[in-house]
């Protein structure tokens, strides 16, 4: 556990963004509904963490 959290930490130890609507621009490629690849990276590696708690739960005695 103390190696994902390891893992994990850094990522979440990034600067601060302003909100959209407190800094207005405008994207050059207009609005897009489809997730970014690090949203994706996210969902990805939290499948596999669930994944891997559920299996060894499921396994013990």
């Amino acid at each position: 556990m103390k190696r994902i959290i390891a893992l994990l930490l850094p990522a979440f130890s990034m600067p601060a963004q302003a909100h959209e609507s407190l800094v207005p621009h405008v994207h050059p490629h207009g609005l897009s509904m489809l997730p970014g690849i690090d949203a994706i990276i996210w969902t990805l590696l939290a499948l596999v963490v669930a994944l891997i708690a559920y299996w060894r739960i499921a396994r013990a005695p």
